[in-house]
């Protein structure tokens, strides 16, 4: 038996008192064991691959008997360098049938095929190509340098572009992966060489469809990071009527910091990085769903021990007029957070897994202070204010609830204080509160106005 790591005498593999029909290997098939040690085996010089066992009888007869129909159909599209993969016919043989799944995979072309419900050759997505590239390497002798150049152009570009500290296409690699990933391609190439070890095509086979396949799914979900040519033209050539200006901006922020605390702020600076230059980012823009639906389960968890709370603390006999309202207050404002927390929760879920035109719906949805744009130009900063609003709103309801039971609880204290202990202990307390709150945001600010 000849395998990917040598040959081997087909009796010292299969005993005599094998389950299988021939003990034997059946000629002109070969067994591979790739990489990440799936096994598959190949005939007919590598045109056909299997992953069904061969070495039972039945199987290796259904698996022939389709190759044999598949590859009439798939010299049309490549005659010259095809492979037909055909799988699944094990399960179809249990289940009574004779049939099987096949996909040809084009070389010349990079791309794969397959065969719908209506007998029709059916083209794949391109990272289906790539991803037969790295699962069946191991017999390549050789790699179609129109297919190497593909690796090549999509890995220089990424290079070039996170050198240059650009985020054209929206892929997470960091630059210090992506060279790491060119130095390996690099280091197969200098080695596949006569001098060198033998054959080193699966190899780089295997590399370069590993990398590929990710990359060539992320691009084209991404759109390839050109989701739309206006958002561009409007970055170079804006349209002073569709922005504000600064002091409508400033008032705005100033009205929503009162009432919401400024939160709004970070939800804010959060869409504009999914959103940079107003161009979508696909992966950054769910990432930021799922980032959104954790932080309101906790608040909704945070807003349910203030309810509790505020609930008890009513039920302290005696309670003045100041503290039983600021109680209250608190209630009602933990009851908003979970209510409107539990909407946020129910109607984010799915859009951690939101397209680029459901992200363009969700972004795009205010468009108030766009006056004279084109139907499809991105929101301004102030449209961009309201839908951060309106995410603010379980947090800030939060803080509002938490700042009014602090209120009931000091003005209880107050009010039942019988020593001056009580009075010393919360003036340090209120100190060493207001004096991180004003660093933090100091720091805050500091790191917007950088932005």
């Amino acid at each position: 038996m000849q395998s990917s790591v040598g040959t081997y005498e087909s009796e010292s593999v299969f005993s005599a008192d094998s389950a299988f029909s021939k003990t034997r290997w059946p000629e002109d098939w070969t067994m591979w064991t790739n990489f990440n040690g799936t096994i598959y085996y190949t005939s007919d010089g590598g045109k056909l691959i299997t992953t069904d066992d061969v070495r039972d009888d039945t199987i290796r007869e259904l698996v022939l008997e389709m190759y044999d129909t598949a590859i009439e159909w798939f010299e049309e599209i490549d005659a010259a360098d095809p492979e037909v993969v055909l799988y699944n016919a094990d399960e179809a043989l249990r289940l009574g049938e004779r049939t099987a799944t096949w996909r040809l995979a084009s070389w010349s072309r990079g791309e794969t095929y397959t065969v719908d419900d209506a007998g029709e050759i059916v083209a794949q997505r391109n990272s289906s190509f790539w991803n037969h590239v790295f699962s069946y390497p191991m017999h390549r002798t050789s790699f179609p340098p129109r297919r190497e150049a593909e690796f090549v152009d999509a890995v220089a570009f990424l290079l070039n572009d996170r050198t240059c500290d650009g985020k054209a296409q929206d892929i997470p690699f960091e630059e210090a992966k992506l060279k790491r990933i060119w130095q390996i391609y690099q280091d197969l190439k200098a080695l596949n060489t006569p001098a060198g070890p033998s054959n080193l095509v699966p190899a780089l086979a295997y590399h370069m469809g590993q990398v590929m396949d990710f990359l060539v799914d992320a691009r084209q979900r991404n759109n390839y990071g050109l989701t739309e040519v206006a958002p561009r033209f409007q970055q170079l050539y804006p349209d002073e009527a569709s922005s504000a200006s600064p002091w409508e901006l400033a008032i705005w922020d100033l009205f929503l910091a009162v009432i919401l605390c400024g939160t709004h702020e970070n939800y804010r600076a959060r869409l504009d990085a999914a959103m940079p230059r107003r161009t979508i980012r696909i992966l950054k823009f769910r990432n930021l769903m799922r980032t959104l639906l954790s932080e309101w389960a906790d608040s909704n968890l945070v807003a349910t021990v203030i309810l509790s709370v505020n609930v008890a603390f009513l039920g302290i006999p005696g309670l003045t007029a100041l503290p039983r309202s600021a109680s209250i207050v608190s209630a009602l404002f933990a009851l908003t957070s979970i209510i409107t927390g539990l909407h946020h929760v129910w109607q984010h879920r799915e859009k951690t897994d939101a397209e680029h035109e459901d992200m363009k719906e969700y972004l795009f949805f205010f468009k108030l202070f766009t006056e004279h744009g084109p139907e499809k130009s991105p929101p301004t900063t102030l449209d961009l204010t309201l839908t951060a609003a309106l995410l603010a709103i379980p947090l800030a309801s939060l803080q509002w609830a938490v700042i009014s039971a602090t209120l009931a609880i000091a003005a209880y204290a107050f009010g039942a204080a019988e020593h001056p202990l009580v009075l010393v202990t919360a003036g340090v307390l209120f100190a060493m509160a207001s004096t991180m709150f004003l660093h933090f945001w100091r720091l805050g600010r500091a790191s917007r106005s950088e932005k």
